[in-house]
């Protein structure tokens, strides 16, 4: 095999190599968009938690603000009727 050949021969190894090693790196860029896209899709998810959390947290309060506004009138519709 002449040293022309060899040449030729590694030459068309390299390419195939670098062709390899671009597609791993187009697959690793990928695989990275992939894993923020997931990333970002459950830090909203928890801030839409944490969103509805909050917002259950509110609405029990006011609940509770109105069960001791009614406790309270009751109190003195039972005072009024004991007298």
């Amino acid at each position: 095999m002449s040293l022309e050949q060899r040449v030729t021969i590694l030459e068309n190894q390299n390419r195939e190599t670098n062709k390899r090693l671009n597609n791993i790196e187009i697959s690793v860029k990928n695989t990275q968009k992939d894993i923020q896209k997931l990333f970002l899709h459950s830090a909203k998810h928890e801030l839409a938690i944490e969103s509805f959390r909050q917002e259950t947290r509110e609405r029990f309060e006011k609940i509770d603000e109105r069960f001791d506004k009614i406790e309270d009138t009751l109190a003195i519709i039972v005072n009024h009727l004991q007298n």
